[in-house]
């Protein structure tokens, strides 16, 4: 069979991909180019410890843009979620 990209486990074969923003409150202007080169490097290593392929990744001043694909076994809402808590913890 020809690799399609798809992702496996024992019973699933899966090709997803999600789309997230996140943005501060109020959307303040709280992402520096350090502080938003930081995040690129903090959301690429909790994607790759967590087994999530990061397809696109583009951080504005006041919001992130994501694509992600996570594993079949693993929500879309857990994996935002720890993008949003692991993040915040730190740069904040």
């Amino acid at each position: 069979m020809r690799d399609l990209g798809l992702k496996t486990t024992r019973n699933v074969a899966d090709q997803t991909a999600y789309y997230a923003v996140r943005m501060p409150k109020y959307r303040k202007r709280v992402l520096s180019d350090a502080a938003a080169d930081r995040l690129r490097g903090l959301l690429r290593e909790m994607a790759h410890a967590n087994g999530v392929e990061i397809l696109a990744l583009e951080v504005q001043p006041d919001h992130v843009h994501r694509v992600f694909s996570p594993p079949p076994a693993i929500a879309p809402s857990l994996t935002i979620q720890w993008f949003k808590e692991r993040s915040a913890r730190s740069l904040f």
